[in-house]
């Protein structure tokens, strides 16, 4: 009996334990869930929202926020992302039969966000079925965010370890027709269907004008569609399930002709009251001036304004720091076959460099506000369906396009590169053509270019602007005439550099030419550079450049004053760097510029290094420092933009440290070095260095007119009147 018992509370033991709860941690990154769902990646205007995240069978993440709450951002480090502003948060939950034990997220913040019970990186243990948390800010803004890039939960399931998830990637169904579409973008008699799934030993079933189920047909291979129609398709592994659908148009081919030759279709856009961003196009009067009814759609948006009429015309593309694109999807009327685009435009500012292109092909540099500026470019003639204009950088106006049907001639254009436009000096041209055994002819001077012209047998060298022209000839066949502006970039020099107007050149690019120009001053992002007499600011810029070093070469900067204090800053149509530098260290230390109280007064060194002796300095009741010319007028603050202290002129206390001057007041004279200011309309030396006169019998000043003065003669006695010896 006894070995019974004890056999049956072995059994309850066994079952107690088979019965006994279960650990798991499930961990995706939120690339794996995009990837794995076949979600979308937002980008620029285009937004999708993702508010329910399963993680597996039993774990799921949400987000009851609004707007862009739930959208995955990034192609590479994908993450997705909760706005304090949009009530974001974020809710994990888990199925009956599980309690949650931890949570694990990674995350990055923007603009202070944070999710307080979560800490980025950390297991924080939780209990119970489910739990949440809101966006909150650890600073004084409301517009926080959190871009979650990976999910870690552990949770706890009673009973046996729970079965693996199944998972399922989306069916993608595919067709294409052999003899391409009619102009209604039909299939042409017929279409081959292709569907895959990326689940390895997932199976596919399909339907023809139904949903499929797993009673339809299984999909072995391609099969043909004859007539329009909608498949669909249902991928399945296990317990997962994914489907998709997709309209296969078939018709008949083209009874018409080929579009005429001559025959044009004309997108212009007019003019708002006001600027303001688009997020869809619609042909209302207002954003086409005519031709809207040719747009079916606009797409892929980023960066495109109405424009105000005081800047003419047009469709703004591009910021002042961003780029700008827009793709227009042709209407079935205007969908034709296009030998010619003819680009109306203009820049938004005098110097907004970023080049304009037509579906990636250059347009112009942009850099006149001249409004009708007009650019023909040559097509395949084929049909086009839709186009892309965009700017590499700054903003473009675009006021029409015209598309121009045609055959394409039976000649290749020619193609006509430089080296690198950005450089500095001349230029290397290549002109090239596709077509075997044709000759090229150009001109530099802006003339067509006929049979007669310079036959092109090598790269060209031009140091000057110049357009170039060229067209290719083979027996009686001749191409289309291409046309491309050349630009030779001249430099600034530092001395043009320095002599720049705080308004009128505001904001402009200019790439500044180098020649043994000394690095006078280092602090931080402050980098200041002399050459002759002249030195420039340069803030911020990303370049690494030493104290006493010795700059040669070329670079381009953005001229963006602060206060009125001339500085140049990082470029925003291209990335500042030092590929055209040449740094040499120097250990020749940096002299600084002997100059007056009157000169810092006057403006003159702006932002040199100078040393000025014997300043008197009087401290005011704020406390600030300021150099006069008679002990009482202030004529510049002395500013410790540095950081590196007064050091003499806070030495009131030390008699021996200074030079006291016999007047009323804390007045001293003192050496100074530092680099020259001007804070609004206040000039400024920020000193590197200051140092009191030491007292000596030849600097003694005797101030006039001051009746407590007393005289004391080279022995130390006091003197009734002053006699020689004394100054």
């Amino acid at each position: 009996m006894k070995k019974i018992f004890t056999f049956l509370m072995m059994v309850v033991a066994c079952v107690a334990v088979m019965q006994a709860a279960t650990e798991v941690t499930v961990t995706k990154t939120s690339a794996e869930i995009v990837q794995e769902n076949d979600y979308t990646i937002s980008a620029g205007s285009t937004v999708e929202c993702y508010t329910s995240l399963k993680l597996d069978n039993y774990i799921t993440v949400s987000t009851t926020g609004s707007a862009n709450c739930g959208s995955f951002w990034g192609s590479t480090n994908t993450d997705w992302r909760l706005y304090q502003n949009k009530s974001g948060n974020i809710v994990i939950t888990a199925a009956e039969g599980a309690t949650l034990k931890s949570v694990k997220l990674t995350y990055s913040t923007s603009n202070n966000g944070t999710l307080a019970t979560f800490k980025s990186g950390t297991a924080t243990t939780v209990s119970g079925s489910e739990v949440s948390c809101s966006v909150t800010n650890t600073g004084n803004k409301t517009n926080g965010q959190v871009r979650i890039t990976e999910f870690s939960v552990t949770y706890e399931v009673s009973g046996e370890t729970p079965d693996p998830v199944d998972e399922v990637a989306t069916p993608v169904i595919t067709a294409e027709g052999p003899d391409g579409t009619n102009k209604a973008g039909e299939f042409i008699d017929e279409a081959t269907v292709t569907i895959t799934c990326a689940t390895e030993g997932a199976t596919v079933y399909y339907s023809i004008d139904s949903e499929a189920t797993t009673e339809s047909e299984v999909y072995t291979g391609a099969f043909d569609v004859t007539e329009t129609c909608t498949v669909y398709a249902l991928a399945v592994n296990g317990t997962a399930t994914a489907s998709a659908s997709l309209e296969v148009k078939v018709g008949e081919a083209d009874s018409d002709d080929p579009t005429p030759s001559g025959e044009s279709i004309k997108i212009a856009w007019g003019t708002g009251t006001a600027e303001s961003n688009i997020s869809e196009i619609y042909s209302d009067g207002v954003i086409y001036s005519e031709g809207g009814v040719y747009v079916a759609s606009a797409s892929d948006l980023s960066n495109v304004f109405t424009t105000k009429s005081d800047k003419g015309p047009g469709l703004r593309l591009g910021t002042s720091k961003a780029t700008g694109s827009i793709t227009i999807n042709l209407a079935e009327a205007a969908q034709i076959n296009a030998a010619q685009v003819e680009i109306v435009y203009h820049a938004y500012n005098a110097g907004d460099k970023g080049n304009l292109t037509f579906n990636g092909t250059e347009v112009d540099a942009m850099t006149s506000t001249t409004t009708g500026q007009t650019k023909t470019l040559y097509l395949d003639g084929s049909k086009l369906t839709s186009f892309t204009l965009a700017t590499s950088a700054k903003r473009a106006i675009i006021e029409s396009v015209k598309l121009i049907a045609g055959a394409a001639p039976a000649i290749a254009v020619p193609v006509i590169t430089t080296d690198d436009e950005s450089k500095i000096g001349a230029q290397t041209i290549t002109i090239t053509c596709a077509t075997e055994g044709a000759t090229i002819h150009y001109t530099l001077d802006g003339n067509d270019p006929t049979t007669g012209s310079a036959v092109y047998s090598a790269a060209l060298t031009v140091s000057e602007s110049c357009t170039v022209k060229a067209i290719a000839v083979k027996g009686t066949d001749k191409s289309n005439v291409i046309s491309k502006v050349i630009t030779i970039n001249a430099a600034t020099s530092v001395e043009e550099a320095y002599n720049l107007g705080i308004t009128a050149d505001k904001d402009k690019e200019f790439t500044i030419q180098f020649n043994d120009a000394k690095v006078v001053f280092v602090n931080g992002n402050n980098i200041y550079v002399r050459e002759g007499d002249n030195a420039i600011l340069l803030y911020n810029t990303g370049l690494t450049l030493a104290q006493d070093a010795i700059v040669n070469g070329y670079a381009t900067f953005k001229f963006s004053p602060y206060k009125n204090l001339p500085e140049f800053v990082k470029a925003t149509t291209g990335t500042t760097t030092d590929a055209n530098l040449t740094v040499t260290e120097s250990s020749e230390e940096a002299q600084p510029v002997s100059a007056t109280v009157q000169d810092i007064a006057d403006g003159k060194y702006m932002n040199n290094l100078v040393s000025l002796s014997k300043v008197l300095v009087v401290k005011d009741d704020d406390g600030k420092y300021w150099a006069t010319s008679d002990g009482e007028t202030q004529v510049f603050q002395i500013y410790d933009s540095f950081k590196v202290g007064f050091g003499d002129l806070e030495a009131e206390s030390s008699a021996s440290a200074r030079r006291k001057v016999e007047a009323v007041g804390d007045e001293y004279g003192f050496n100074l070095t530092g680099i020259v200011s001007v804070y609004q309309t206040t000039a400024q030396l920020q000193p590197t260095s200051s140092t009191a006169i030491v007292t000596g019998v030849e600097d003694v000043t005797v101030a006039k007119d001051v009746k407590s003065v007393k005289y004391y003669n080279l022995l130390g006695v006091e003197s009734a009147e002053p006699f020689a010896g004394v100054n």
